[in-house]
């Protein structure tokens, strides 16, 4: 499983991501606490132990929640991400929709990444023993590194947004969220959690980012070299494509959340479309089990994130990288500010904007997204909203200038 921090740099991603389906950039934009939330519901059992005196010795002893942690990535995972969104309890449907497009952004992460990770364990284990969740652990943390200083510019210790996305306490809703949890996983999976439990999972979260944050590397990483490190978990296995491949994912299945919603409220006709589209898997398996699942709009996701990520990595080679971050943080301080003067009605969503102009068929691929592809017509509307804008794929990271390490 890619590194929970991970999980809220993809989110972030994808809150800017000019593809994703409009109302999917609004519920992030308008609850982007919730769909945090989502993101990292999956991973937050490992934090509830932390305690604040133990140190960091307590981090390399491993921690109880694993049992939990591995039903909620289990068979039954995409059910569960479905059954979040259903109208029941107290959330409104923008506040679900944020809370399932963090889920399947977490979900779309973990099974295109984890057959990566669970491979390079097994070649650890090969070529020096010791224990797997050891080795697990290192290879997220230096996978995790090296991708957020590559997207963001910054490294993450001194990233100050990476480390306010984890204060998951000052979420509004908090309380209605959790217990909608609660309610939601003890029905999928049989038993589960209460409410108090997932707070202590949350306040776990923030224990755990007060005790590594500036000392990432100390805490997670051991004595690991890093140029070594990042010669093995990262360009040895082309991480940064595999991981454009999964953002790519991301926005085609967030598309599918989001035309779900378009009526207004996911009702049952659109929920029983989701079943039927949603294969159901582990999303932590050594094998990834949605690998043929809607190829048309996640190839042209694809492409146009490596346009997105290339220009971004050109851009923080070309400039300061504290002033970019600066910038990008003060932004994001305004936009809040922006939303919390303007609240949206909970109960209300926005009519989703008119689709932009349809692309011609890419040269590279052959795929034209007004003509080919699958047939039904919900893939054909979320390819109306996806449409590709530009190649170069395998150049998606590779800008002229420096790389960062």
């Amino acid at each position: 499983m890619p590194h929970p921090l991970l999980h809220i740099t993809a989110v972030r991603l994808l809150e800017r991501d000019e593809n994703v389906h409009p109302l999917v950039s609004e519920a992030v934009r308008r609850r982007r606490g919730l769909a945090l939330l989502g993101a990292l519901l999956s991973d937050l059992p490992r934090f509830g132990a932390i305690s604040k005196r133990g140190g960091l010795g307590q981090l390399a002893r491993g921690l109880p929640g694993a049992e939990l942690r591995d039903r909620l990535h289990g068979r039954g995972a995409v059910n569960l991400g479905l059954e979040l969104m259903k109208n029941e309890g107290e959330l409104g449907p923008l506040a679900r929709l944020a809370l399932g497009v963090g889920y399947f952004s977490h979900a779309a992460l973990d099974s295109a990444l984890h057959p990566v990770v669970d491979l390079l364990v097994r070649k650890d284990l090969e070529l020096a023993g010791g224990e797997a969740e050891v080795w697990h652990a290192r290879a997220e943390l230096f996978q995790m590194l090296h991708l957020h200083q590559r997207l963001s510019g910054r490294d993450p210790d001194e990233d100050p947004e990476l480390w306010r996305c984890t204060r998951l306490e000052e979420v509004d809703q908090l309380d209605r969220a959790l217990f909608h949890v609660a309610t939601v996983v003890a029905r999928v999976l049989g038993d589960g959690p209460g409410e108090e439990a997932w707070r202590g999972f949350v306040d776990g979260l923030g224990r755990y980012a007060a005790l590594v944050q500036g000392k990432l590397r100390k805490a997670e990483g051991g004595k690991e070299d890093e140029d070594d490190a990042r010669s093995r978990y990262v360009t040895g296995c082309n991480l940064e494509e595999k991981f454009i491949h999964a953002q790519a994912r991301a926005v085609a299945w967030t598309g599918r959340l989001g035309l779900a919603f378009e009526p207004g409220e996911l009702e049952d006709l659109g929920l029983t479309a989701l079943r039927t589209w949603f294969p159901d898997g582990s999303v932590s398996g050594p094998e990834d089990p949605f690998t043929a699942l809607v190829p048309g709009p996640e190839v042209a996701a694809h492409r146009d994130h490596a346009r997105q990520y290339r220009a971004q990595a050109d851009a923080h080679n070309a400039q300061d990288h504290t002033a970019v971050g600066a910038r990008a943080v003060e932004a994001q301080e305004n936009t809040a500010d922006e939303v919390e003067a303007d609240p949206i009605p909970e109960e209300e969503l926005p009519a989703p904007a008119a689709p932009p102009p349809r692309p011609s068929p890419d040269e590279a691929t052959g795929w034209n997204l007004s003509t080919g592809g699958p047939a039904d017509p919900v893939t054909a509307a979320l390819a109306d909203e996806a449409p590709a804008a530009g190649n170069a794929v395998r150049e998606a990271m590779r800008p002229a200038g420096r790389v960062p390490k």
